[in-house]
């Protein structure tokens, strides 16, 4: 339900707690910017949003509340991300997702596997790093994104093989077809070590 309670357009001062009618008919929470027109108009700031999303709302206007919607929606924040060691290949390192943190273990779910696969590691392990040990360098077994320009959109690929003398990489689809391995460049702008969603922007040639 849209809540009643309007802020008044002759308060002195911006309430410390405001909530706004997006223009996507949700109710989020924000902040005053700055008070322009003597206090009738407010550049309002949508918490944790980029300012791109800033707009200009009157003061009294019934798109705000000081009053929190039951119906309020949260702005998804990004899970952070981190590599982690294999414990079959140690010379293999698969970027995670860090879901929870607790009594100083993470709780990682390895991107491209399914949920069954999350595992509990110390905080503190030597499996664990910020940067991808490799840093560019492919090998076999590796999970990577890749482009497909047939269905628009990232998909995820293991490596079979790479030949540095020719420049190139044999991957696969990850998942359960029939298709066969297929050959890119080892610099192709349709190859992503950090991986992508799959609606991620098309890689430009």
């Amino acid at each position: 339900a849209v809540p009643a309670v309007a802020v008044a357009a002759a308060v002195a001062e911006p309430p410390t707690e405001l909530y706004c009618l997006s223009k996507t008919n949700k109710w989020r929470q924000c902040e005053v910017a700055e008070v322009l027109d003597d206090g009738k108009n407010w550049k309002i700031h949508y918490t944790k949003f980029p300012a791109k999303y800033d707009e200009i709302i009157a003061s009294d206007s019934d798109r705000l509340t000081t009053k929190r919607p039951e119906n309020l929606v949260a702005k998804k924040e990004r899970l952070r991300r981190i590599w982690c060691a294999s414990k079959k290949h140690a010379d293999i390192s698969r970027e995670c997702l860090i879901k929870e943190e607790k009594d100083g273990k993470y709780l990682l779910h390895f991107i491209s596997y399914a949920d069954k696969f999350d595992a509990w590691i110390e905080t503190d392990s030597p499996r664990l790093a910020e940067q991808r040990p490799r840093a560019n360098k492919l090998a076999k077994g590796d999970n990577l994104s890749c482009y497909s320009s047939d269905l628009a959109r990232w998909l995820e690929v293991e490596v079979v093989a790479v030949d540095d003398n020719k420049q190139q990489v044999t991957l696969e689809w990850v998942g359960d077809n029939d298709t066969k391995s297929f050959i890119v460049p080892l610099k192709s702008p349709k190859l992503s070590i950090s991986h992508k969603a799959p609606k991620d922007a098309a890689p430009r040639n």
